[in-house]
């Protein structure tokens, strides 16, 4: 008989947040893991789930042949980094990378988004626990330092609603002969079709959304290219 496999899914609710969160990191004596070199690290960022697993939400870039390496600046939501939940656990692990992928775990440590954002600690100590039992007098595995967090607000197009922002249309029609004979139903001027030509219901699609967010429902129209009666002067 042929054996399957499961697939376990979980879904958790979020609620709404707009916040990003900013952050960067840099490494200080990380564990050296490359025979002929130092090594080449990168980390990956843990989001903490219901039943105490993590889940991996983002890797940095690799720094190469360094034990004090200094990443780029992450910007991640606070829905994915923690849920919108401040002290929901944040797992950070450290690996030297390996071209054959077989990578090499440096350490790791746990904090969450208030621990970081509000400073309460300088650093924090990178610990390999199978190092750590082995070794009576292990330490660490080298320390992580918090360069910048920073935690800032992005506004939907709602807020700007909300805050009283005003929509106004203009429209403008080309009314080149590139644009064909009106008289003609191939033409974007004709006028007869049941559905309205293609300036039409471009028109009423756009329309019908943007007048719920004007003032005065008014939309100036304006016309270009076509020749004007009675001399036929071209208009542009």
């Amino acid at each position: 008989s042929v054996s399957s496999g499961t697939i376990s899914v979980s879904a958790v609710e979020i609620g709404g947040s707009n916040e990003i969160v900013c952050l960067k990191f840099e490494g200080v004596g990380l564990d050296k893991k490359d025979f002929f070199g130092k090594s080449d690290p990168y980390f990956e960022l843990g989001r903490e789930n219901p039943d105490g697993t993590f889940a991996t939400i983002f890797r940095s870039e690799t720094i190469e042949c360094t034990l004090n390496p200094r990443w780029n600046v992450l910007e991640i939501g606070s829905k994915r980094l923690c849920q919108n939940h401040p002290d929901q656990n944040i797992l950070f692990s450290c690996y030297d990378y390996d071209d054959d992928g077989s990578h090499d775990f440096i350490g790791h440590f746990t904090t969450t988004l208030s621990e970081l954002r509000e400073r309460r600690r300088s650093e924090w100590e990178l610990i390999n626990p199978k190092k750590q039992r082995k070794k009576k007098n292990y330490q660490n595995s080298g320390v992580i330092r918090v360069i910048e967090c920073r935690v800032e607000k992005t506004y939907t197009f709602l807020d700007y609603i909300m805050g009283g922002l005003q929509l106004n249309c203009t429209i403008a029609v080309d009314f080149t002969g590139s644009n064909g004979d009106p008289q003609y139903p191939r033409s974007l001027h004709f006028i007869g079709a049941p559905e309205g030509n293609q300036y039409q219901q471009a028109w009423l699609a756009i329309g019908n959304i943007i007048q719920d967010y004007d003032s005065d429902k008014l939309f100036p129209a304006f016309g270009f290219g076509g020749a004007l009666p009675p001399h036929g002067q071209v208009s542009f």
